[in-house]
């Protein structure tokens, strides 16, 4: 890269038009999808925004850790779904 720094890059792009940075990531994503790694959901996802179907594609959680490293919140009390059946009889 020239003498652009990320930060300045990044302000740019910020400045751009909600339109601008859907072409940008488009741009951004064609460049950077090696057709040989492509998953099928990668492909559905981006004939459906072909279609117009869908406005851009979801970004993917590839941070599996936070799924794993979930822990439920405990509370005192009746279950939730007890109290439900409870106040509809």
């Amino acid at each position: 890269m020239a003498d652009v720094s990320l930060g300045s890059l990044v302000e740019q792009v910020k400045a751009l038009s909600r339109k601008e940075k859907l072409h940008l990531r488009e741009v951004l994503d064609g460049d950077l999808m090696d057709v040989s790694q492509v998953t099928p959901i990668d492909a559905l996802d981006t004939e459906l925004v072909k279609a117009g179907l869908m406005h851009e594609i979801p970004l993917s959680s590839s941070d599996s850790e936070s799924y794993y490293d979930y822990k439920p919140v405990r509370i005192s009390g009746k279950p939730v779904s007890q109290i439900i059946i409870e106040e509809r009889r």
